[in-house]
């Protein structure tokens, strides 16, 4: 926040509901980090499907070219995220089956590099 950033949430929510996440989120004490959620039960599309792409860009008043989008699956997170057009980073902390033409980061303090 300090440099200006702001965290979205955007998740699939084939097992959760976005109502149960939103409480897990504060009772972890991280909710408030949180600019905007997107629930793929809530906007009725999941990842890699374009419009829950769509639904981040317009909570967020961002383009896709200003956005970085981190995920742990290589289809719906990563693939889903740059065909939309937004930078697309695969969380892969245990270096196991990504190719290395793959964005991918290990560590979440991996960002404060990037």
């Amino acid at each position: 926040q300090a440099k200006g950033l702001r965290l979205f949430l955007l998740s699939n929510t084939g097992f959760m509901r976005g109502s149960s996440m939103r409480k897990a989120l504060q009772k972890l004490g991280i909710g408030s980090y949180i600019t905007h959620a997107v629930f793929s039960n809530e906007v009725g599309y999941a990842k890699p499907h374009p419009k829950i792409f769509e639904e981040i860009c317009q909570k967020s008043q961002l383009k896709p070219s200003n956005i970085l989008h981190i995920g742990d699956n290589l289809l719906a997170d990563y693939k889903g995220a740059r065909d939309f057009g937004i930078t697309s980073f695969c969380y892969n902390p245990n270096n196991l089956y990504f190719a290395d033409e793959v964005h991918q980061i290990d560590s979440l303090n991996t960002l404060l590099h990037l």
